[in-house]
C-alpha cells in the first residue's frame, strides 16, 4: 500500500463528520421524491473510468464495501449493497470532498467487481468493463 493509499485510507477512517451528503435515491442534480428506493446497478454491465476508481484507492474501497462508478467535479457515484448507511456515505463525502449520490448493488457481486475493477487500473487499463459491458466500438 503506498503511503498516498494509507493517508486516503486513514481521512476515510477518521471520525465521524457532519458533511453533507446528496440522498441515495437522488440524483444530480435534484430528486423527484425521497421516498423511492436508490436505483439497483448490475455491476456485471457497467464501465468505470479510471478517474472514478482513482477517487478512493483500493483498500478504502475493500475495507468500506463500495465501488466509485462516475466522478465530476461535483460529484461521486457509488455502487454499495447498503445504500442507505449514512456514515459510508459522509466518511466518503468527507475523503473526496464532493456530494455522494449511492446505487444499490448485490452484496454477492461487489467485493468480486472491486477486486477486478482495482486490478484493471493496476494493469494499467484506462477503464473497468464489467463481463457483460459493451464495448463502444
Amino acid at each position: 500500500m503506498s503511503a498516498d493509499d494509507k493517508r486516503m485510507l486513514g481521512r476515510i477512517q477518521l471520525r465521524r463528520v457532519q458533511v453533507p451528503v446528496r440522498p441515495a435515491d437522488e440524483d444530480p442534480p435534484s430528486s423527484t421524491t425521497r421516498d423511492a428506493a436508490p436505483p439497483t446497478v448490475d455491476l456485471d454491465e457497467i464501465t468505470i473510468s479510471r478517474a472514478a476508481l482513482d477517487v478512493m484507492p483500493r483498500p478504502a474501497a475493500e475495507v468500506q464495501r463500495v465501488l466509485p462508478l462516475e466522478v465530476d467535479g461535483t460529484h461521486v457515484v457509488v455502487a454499495m449493497a447498503d445504500p442507505g448507511d449514512e456514515r459510508v456515505l459522509a466518511e466518503i463525502a468527507f475523503a473526496t470532498g464532493k456530494a455522494v449520490v449511492a446505487r444499490r448493488v448485490d452484496a454477492n457481486v461487489l467485493l468480486d467487481a472491486i477486486e477486478r475493477a482495482y486490478d484493471a487500473v493496476e494493469r494499467g487499463d484506462a477503464v473497468y468493463r464489467g463481463p457483460r459491458a459493451r464495448d463502444p466500438r
